[in-house]
């Protein structure tokens, strides 16, 4: 369970970062700052091909415990307030479209990125997480930016 905690503090670290940067006033641009964490996140994994079967090894032997889904829960809050509260100053900025709100937004993108990680982890699986993660990412968030933003 220790490894699989430090694996996750390696893709929550991103988040981390995030939330530290947005707290202290130092995210100008929210929705690129998403785009960042997001890309950071999903590089790193595609990079490291240790820690898929490391992932893959725990996801089936602890998956199911107790433990795991506390842990879990615990994870998804914490990744899900920090990217709220990113979204929610992208909301104020009046950056986001209608009719996506922070919450909207935010619980989406997770959804959007526990998927696409997910998807990565199955045996056998032909989703290259570099190019269709990105292109995930890139689609989601083009679909949160008013038009004017998008393109200049």
């Amino acid at each position: 369970m220790h490894i699989l905690l430090a694996l996750r503090d390696e893709l929550c670290w991103q988040a981390r970062k995030l939330g530290s940067l947005h707290d202290a006033g130092m995210v100008e641009e929210p929705l690129k700052a998403v785009a960042e964490f997001a890309t950071s996140a999903i590089n790193h994994f595609a990079d490291n091909e240790n820690c898929r079967r490391i992932f893959q090894i725990y996801d089936k032997k602890v998956s199911d415990t107790v433990a795991f889904h506390n842990e879990d829960r615990k994870f998804q809050q914490e990744v899900r307030a920090t990217l709220g509260s990113v979204f929610g100053s992208a909301e104020t900025r009046k950056e986001l479209l209608a009719p996506w709100t922070s919450d909207t937004a935010a619980y989406t993108f997770w959804f959007a990125m526990r998927g696409t990680f997910q998807t990565w982890l199955e045996d056998d699986s032909r989703f290259d997480l570099k190019s269709d993660g990105m292109r995930i990412v890139q689609t989601m968030l083009s679909s949160y930016q008013r038009a004017d933003l998008v393109t200049g």
